[in-house]
């Protein structure tokens, strides 16, 4: 079936396509959104809702990030103070299991909670960045009502990447 400019329905679709690809190249180029890592900044949009409180969760993390020989499980929470966009607070962690690939390849952690430092960051729409001020890890998470998930970096090239999910406990 035509229209009356002669565009046949299969035809318009694929137009469609290509200028749903073009608009979004735009806001790439633009630095609107980063297709890459699903990041949309809205120039500092309001945060979607205040992340002072403690939060508790479990994260999986490994070491060298080229070739992982150690990789970890545990717990952490972090106890967090918003004010506007800024973020501070501090965190704690509990390594729960440790999987070698290489044996003795890892050390040994300290058995119980360790704290972690100080954090600060910001907070804008629904995501949430910020960084440990004691190893320099990084944090990039969004969240939700009751949940702050994301993952956290720490010498990008040689050092640890893992992933975390939290809820708060008030």
């Amino acid at each position: 079936m035509q229209d009356e400019k002669g565009l046949t329905a299969g035809a318009i679709l694929p137009l469609i396509i290509v200028i749903a690809v073009l608009i979004v190249m735009t806001l790439q180029i633009l630095g609107i959104i980063d297709i890459r890592l699903g990041n949309i900044d809205f120039g500092g949009l309001s945060p979607a809702r205040n992340l002072t409180g403690n939060w508790e969760g479990r994260a999986t993390w490994h070491d060298n990030i080229g070739s992982p020989v150690c990789f970890f499980e545990g717990t952490f929470r972090f106890d967090l103070k918003q004010s506007g966009n800024q973020l501070q607070g501090s965190w704690w962690l509990t390594q729960t299991k440790l999987t070698e690939k290489t044996e003795g390849a890892c050390g040994s952690w300290p058995a119980g909670e360790n704290a972690m430092g100080a954090i600060s960051g910001t907070v804008g729409g629904s995501r949430a960045q910020f960084t440990a001020s004691l190893s320099g890890m990084e944090f990039s998470s969004t969240f939700t009502t009751d949940q702050l998930k994301g993952t956290f970096v720490l010498n990008k090239e040689f050092g640890l990447i893992g992933e975390f999910s939290a809820f708060k406990k008030g």
